[in-house]
């Protein structure tokens, strides 16, 4: 549930809290109607379930440890509704005030996971924002519109890997057509996930975030051919 402190260490040398954003009680009762929802009278024709959205039930964290803060954006999209999104989130009056250095962007930095107010009243001027790309046949996030508009919120953005997909292989024929029978299109995967590692130490005399890319990340500029 939004505004819950799920843990706190009260220590007078570094103390540390995780305190949940979401989801709203509107997004919870909407996820609950939505889950619900799928659970007919038994069916054997009832295979599978089917990928809802908005993702109401998404958990956005912030996490504070000294006078540092981050926010884990989960896949929480923003809605018309108020009392669902981030809308509710940047107006509860209950949540941590302190704004916040490290932000992970929400829905893989698709426009739908996009509240400008977010930037502007719960994150510092140029912080640290890290993603991951999202693939499932046509959909590619973020999109090159939507790296641009992260880029000109800051400086200091990465993913974890480049969005450019690698050309297809030369196969033999007969594979070819066997492959196409079975997928529409088919691309490589990377055989280790990227890596995004940012640290710092709660000294005051060393206030710099240190960054380190890892097995293909980047910086997100740079992150599209």
């Amino acid at each position: 549930m939004a505004d819950k402190r799920l843990w706190a260490r009260n220590d007078s040398v570094c103390p540390a809290e995780v305190f949940a954003l979401s989801p709203s009680s509107a997004s919870l009762t909407l996820s609950l109607r939505e889950i619900s929802q799928l659970i007919p009278e038994f069916d054997q024709q009832q295979r599978r379930a089917v990928a809802l959205t908005p993702n109401h039930a998404a958990v956005v964290l912030n996490i504070t440890v000294g006078s540092q803060t981050v926010i884990l954006g989960s896949d929480l999209e923003e809605t018309v509704n108020t009392a669902t999104g981030w809308s509710v989130i940047v107006d509860s009056v209950a949540r941590p005030t302190a704004k916040a250095q490290v932000f992970k962007v929400p829905h893989h930095g698709s426009a739908n996971g996009h509240q400008p107010r977010v930037w502007n009243e719960m994150l510092h001027k140029d912080p640290f924002a890290v993603l991951t790309p999202f693939v499932n046949g046509n959909i590619n996030l973020p999109t090159r519109q939507d790296v641009h508009r992260i880029c000109r919120m800051t400086p200091n953005a990465f993913s974890t890997t480049r969005l450019t997909v690698d050309r297809q292989k030369k196969r033999h024929g007969a594979l070819e057509r066997t492959i196409k029978e079975v997928v529409r299109k088919i691309r490589t995967i990377p055989n280790v996930p990227g890596h995004i590692r940012l640290r710092k130490t709660l000294s005051n005399s060393d206030p710099a975030w240190q960054v380190e890319l890892f097995d293909g990340a980047v910086p997100l500029s740079e992150a599209v051919a």
